[in-house]
């Protein structure tokens, strides 16, 4: 493994003759762009502080469509699923939330991309209690207001999950 020497935070900003500040710079710059691009993923939302938390966001051009039978069309969404991802942060025991509960007890939904650049936001029937969560998913998922339609499915309801996993 290549070790680099990286400069303290003070010769980033003045030092501009070493190649290896200029190349992260360039990176950085190059990546400046997609900043504001759109994200699908998966999330739950804390009623109890209105945030969500648990979010696993991957950016739209990272992902490939595939095949959905449900939206008779092709999407894009992350590959994770919830259960998987409440047993990683469970495992690491920083966010108790995700040691009381099971992964169904608490309100979550998943945000795909349609082949039209649309997005859809598939929650269960707990968003009709808490609508201020729409503005923090589109927010958090950098999605479009106009563009972005949130499905009621029971699958996303409290208690429903994929599977008789509980975490």
């Amino acid at each position: 493994m290549l070790k680099l020497n990286i400069p303290n935070s003070e010769d980033w900003k003045t030092d501009t003759n070493n190649n290896m500040i200029n190349c992260f710079r360039e990176l950085m710059s190059e990546n400046n762009e997609y900043q504001d691009d759109a994200l699908v993923g998966i999330f739950w939302y804390d009623p109890a502080i209105d945030d969500l938390f648990g979010v696993y966001a991957v950016d739209v051009s990272d992902v490939n469509f595939y095949k959905s039978d449900t939206f008779n069309c092709e999407v894009k969404t992350c590959k994770q699923l919830h259960y998987a991802i409440w047993q990683k942060e469970c495992n690491k025991g920083r966010d108790k939330r995700f040691q009381t509960m099971d992964y169904t007890k608490y309100p979550c939904g998943r945000v795909f991309q349609l082949t039209d650049g649309s997005f859809i936001v598939c929650v269960g029937k707990w968003i009709k209690d808490y609508p201020s969560c729409k503005d923090l998913i589109l927010i958090e998922f950098q999605l479009p207001k106009d563009n972005t339609e949130f499905v009621i499915d029971s699958h996303w309801d409290l208690g429903h999950g994929w599977s008789d996993k509980k975490i």
